[in-house]
């Protein structure tokens, strides 16, 4: 489990939560963080 300030491996385990049940687009992943998709694309750069 990814430490709560350790932003890149939190993304990264979202990720392949979002991967494991079909549902790898960022609308989906910006979901499970309830943030827009702007916000999700602003903060993964």
């Amino acid at each position: 489990m990814p430490q709560p300030h350790d932003t890149p491996k939190v993304l990264f385990e979202m990720v392949n939560y979002a991967r494991y049940y079909g549902l790898p687009t960022v609308d989906s992943v910006a979901a499970l963080f309830n943030i827009s998709r702007q916000q999700l694309q602003r903060n993964s750069i």
